[in-house]
């Protein structure tokens, strides 16, 4: 799984077939995932890679496969 943060803080997955999407927010309507939600973090812990806290759920995800583009 790829995972990406945008210049604007937006959080997007890799889905199926290569498409990048943006996570939408289960809370808001018509809101994305990003970093300005208190609930959203990304932790480091290597060798593992990055791990993704949303609300929901944590996502691991291997360095290679994260972009940070803050």
């Amino acid at each position: 799984m790829k995972a990406t943060v945008s210049k604007d803080g937006a959080l997007s997955f890799e889905r199926t077939e290569g498409r990048i999407v943006k996570q939408y927010c289960p809370y808001q309507e018509d809101s994305f995932c990003g970093d300005w939600c208190p609930l959203f973090s990304i932790q480091e812990c290597l060798p593992a890679g990055m791990i993704i806290s949303l609300c929901r759920k944590e996502y691991a995800v291997e360095p290679q496969d994260f972009t940070d583009e803050r």
